[in-house]
């Protein structure tokens, strides 16, 4: 019998436990991959602690919001939800600065302060989350036009909203985003009374943000009505022809509209026949320079308020109010004219116009061209009666002219 040497035995040993010994350190290695991989992977244990925890704060924030919601409707003699009301009611259960009730984009937002999460209030009083965006930028004018010119005569209503889901049974859709990346989307549906039209709609998240008016809705002659609540025009400098020849159009919403920026307006509502009202009385016009045409051939407007126009830059006015035959007072009072020069045919064939409204700020020392400037304005009245042979800019003034000092 052979006896093996202790030696061999030893070294066979060491073998099979350095061998055993990589075999476990593998076999740890793996194990500690798939734990680690449920503490920190997509579906791991910290991830979803983190997830059940964010819910449940969110949770516990749309209950604050909407039992401040309730409280706010019922102690409002009108059920209404009022900004100021809704953040006393908040005061009481979160403690003053814990939550801000703000307005962004018409929208009532309740942010909390330390989570910086929102949430949007609607008038019904319905709570929903809400993550703040940049508009998505619309194409401009012209570019848009090319993209609907095949149905553009039979469109009766459009109108602006804060959502791009296309319904499904719109009869087709197209891309109208600067980016070309479907972040605004337009769409026809069927006319509900009359089957032979179509109603547009433009949406994007939150709503929409041109870059410039330009043409827009230019010769969209059979829309009655225009909606554009979600439309939003910051950075416009250009708004001319945005409406003209629109001449069936009939409601208007502009209330949204930020002028702000806006150098020119020329041609903005000119033959929009069938208007009897534009309300512009939330316009900017501090830096507008051309007014040329802005309302011609509106011969349906019965009344405008211009009160809150500065036009102290504006050069050029000719054709302004040519054509607004219904109108029987005109109040120009708060027009700075010190910069026009051009006011050809300004109120040329306003007809019915009895009383133009001025103040000292008129000024037409800058005016170069004002042929046919009162021509046909047969009923206008002022230091002295209309005379068909006294047209030009001599007689824009309240001393010996056709307007009527407004002190």
């Amino acid at each position: 019998m052979k006896i093996r040497n202790p030696k061999e035995t030893f070294k066979e040993t060491k073998g099979i436990t350095l061998m055993l010994l990589v075999i476990i350190i593998i076999i740890l290695l793996i194990l500690s991959g798939i734990t680690i991989s449920n503490l920190t992977g997509d579906n791991g244990l910290i991830k979803n602690s983190k997830n059940a925890k964010e819910k449940t704060e969110i949770s516990n924030e749309k209950e604050i919001v909407e039992t401040s919601v309730v409280q706010t409707m019922q102690q409002n003699k009108y059920g209404n939800i009022e900004q100021s009301e809704l953040q006393e009611e908040l005061d009481k259960i979160t403690g003053k600065e814990k939550t801000d009730v703000k307005i962004i984009r018409k929208k009532l937002i309740v942010e909390f302060t330390n989570s910086h999460r929102m949430y949007k209030v609607d008038d019904n009083g319905n709570i929903s989350e809400y993550v703040y965006k940049d508009l998505p930028l619309m194409e401009s004018g012209l570019d848009f036009q090319e993209k609907i010119k095949e149905y553009k005569n039979q469109i009766l209503n459009i109108k602006v909203v804060d959502y791009d889901t296309v319904p499904n049974n719109a009869i087709t859709s197209f891309d109208v985003s600067k980016n070309q990346d479907k972040s605004v989307m337009a769409w026809f549906m069927p006319n509900e009374t009359n089957n032979e039209f179509y109603d547009l709609y433009i949406g994007g998240y939150d709503g929409v943000e041109a870059t410039s008016c330009q043409n827009i809705f230019y010769g969209l002659e059979n829309v009655l009505t225009i909606d554009l609540s979600n439309l939003y025009t910051d950075n416009v400098t250009n708004f001319g022809y945005m409406f003209q020849q629109c001449i069936n159009l009939q409601q208007l919403d502009i209330s949204n509209l930020n002028t702000s920026t806006a150098s020119y307006m020329g041609s903005m509502f000119a033959n929009c026949k069938s208007l009897k009202t534009i309300d512009v009385s939330n316009f900017d016009t501090n830096n507008c320079t051309d007014m040329s045409s802005m309302f011609n051939g509106c011969n349906s407007l019965e009344t405008i308020d211009l009160s809150n126009f500065n036009t102290s830059k504006v050069v050029d006015m000719n054709y302004m109010f040519a054509g607004n035959s219904q109108l029987k007072t005109l109040d120009l009072s708060s027009f700075d004219t010190k910069l026009v020069t051009n006011m050809t045919r300004m109120f040329q064939w306003c007809t019915n116009l009895g009383t133009i409204y001025v103040s000292e700020k008129w000024n037409n020392s800058k005016v170069t061209r004002s042929d046919m400037m009162f021509q046909y304005c047969h009923k206008l009245v002022g230091k002295i009666p209309y005379d068909s042979t006294k047209l030009d800019i001599t007689y824009a003034n309240y001393e010996n002219g056709y307007f009527t000092l407004k002190t």
